[in-house]
């Protein structure tokens, strides 16, 4: 059995959810793969969201454990916050999956986005002062 020696290796296995002070090269590349699927964005933004996803697999890849960019995308896909719901099933139906800094790209485009229009739509809510609101049925009275 081989075990890690690579400090570098074993101090991100310990500083991620496998905690092992000497593992086994197929213990870490399961728990690291599992670490990796079990990923999700939550209150994350998507900058450190989608970083700690190529982290994952810049580790697993110092392991000999080579991550396919598609497989990037999907994790991402799959890991994202309720709020890009919309956004997860149109990139979803594509015919070509994007790559991963495209991705990355259009996401960023997106959380944008929705903070712009949420920003707007509180704006417009301001805009309306008791003296603009018409009164009863005739308007102003």
């Amino acid at each position: 059995m081989r075990f890690v020696r690579d400090s570098s290796v074993r101090r991100w296995a310990v500083t991620s959810s496998c905690n092992f002070s000497y593992v086994s090269f197929n213990a870490l590349r399961a728990c690291a793969r599992q670490e990796l699927s079990n990923l999700r964005q939550r209150d994350l933004s998507v900058v450190d969201y989608t970083s700690n996803i190529k982290d994952i697999c810049d580790s697993l890849a110092s392991i000999e454990v080579n991550i396919e960019e598609s497989e990037m995308v999907q994790v991402c896909l799959r890991g994202l916050a309720p709020k890009f719901g919309a956004f997860q099933t149109v990139v979803c139906t594509w015919e070509n999956t994007p790559s991963f800094f495209d991705l990355q790209s259009m996401l960023l485009v997106e959380e944008n986005h929705a903070g712009a229009s949420t920003s707007t739509h509180t704006d417009n809510r301001m805009l309306y002062t008791e003296g603009d609101r018409p009164r009863g049925r005739g308007g102003r009275g």
